[in-house]
């Protein structure tokens, strides 16, 4: 059994899996996250981006077979990142805020690299200081399990 997620051309979209690897029958799937439930032939459309529990029944004209779960991870992949900063020119040792424009993809997390130092994590928003003068190229990377982007200013 295989699995491949689909993006949505916009954002707010189901997201879509579709199931193949098995010939010489049919497939059914549902999937279940909380209240959230999808279902369909081989291709199931769900709400969210979440870790669904999917369960397959495999039938062909003879019997169905029995029913195989597995636990996929359904993201919307990352695109379109882009940062700005409060200030183009600044003090040594000033404080300078940076910011990650909404965009689109699911669950990101962020690599700021600040030329003289990096963090890591799924803030939008970023301070520095830079203790030495001179002009800095700040880049970060937006990543999830499916996907990544840099940006960079």
């Amino acid at each position: 059994l295989a699995a491949t997620a689909a993006p949505p051309s916009t954002l707010g979209l189901a997201k879509s899996v579709e199931f193949f690897g098995y010939r010489g029958g049919s497939v059914r799937a549902s999937a279940v996250l909380g209240n959230n439930t999808c279902s369909g032939g081989s291709h199931l459309d769900c709400p969210d981006e979440y870790m669904y529990n999917v369960s397959v029944t495999f039938a062909n004209h003879l019997a169905d077979t029995a029913v195989l779960s597995r636990l996929v991870r359904v993201q919307v992949p990352i695109l379109g990142v882009r940062i700005v900063t409060n200030a183009t020119h600044y003090k040594t040792n000033a404080i300078v805020s940076f910011y990650v424009l909404q965009h689109q993809g699911s669950q990101p997390l962020y690599t700021w690299n600040f030329t003289d130092g990096t963090r890591t994590g799924p803030e939008l928003q970023q301070q520095w200081n830079f203790t030495s003068p001179g002009p800095r190229t700040v880049q970060t990377e937006s990543t999830n399990y499916i996907s990544g982007n840099w940006s960079n200013i």
